[in-house]
């Protein structure tokens, strides 16, 4: 389907330490719906996050609940870049 091409492309946006961290011979893994919320943050902010989520996957956060933080953290960040991008210049 579209979609399955669209969340397997868009994985090439993670950093390869990020990619890595989705190795099925892992124990502890990257879920992909995961994993295609981390793409859409800035390459900087990939890596710590993919820590933390799967720190938190590890003390109880679901899948789902680890992709709601992910895109809430994402749409800061593009809140932010709107804010700045308003202001005047000068």
């Amino acid at each position: 389907s579209e979609a399955y091409v669209f969340q397997h492309l868009f994985l090439l946006k993670l950093t390869p330490k990020v990619q890595a961290l989705m190795d099925p011979a892992r124990e502890k893994r990257l879920p992909l719906t995961v994993a295609v919320a981390l793409a859409s943050l800035p390459p900087q902010l990939q890596e710590a996050w993919a820590q933390e989520v799967l720190s938190k996957l590890s003390s109880g956060w679901t899948t789902k609940k680890a992709t709601q933080e992910v895109r809430r953290i994402r749409a800061q960040q593009e809140k932010a870049s709107t804010e700045e991008l308003s202001r005047p210049v000068g």
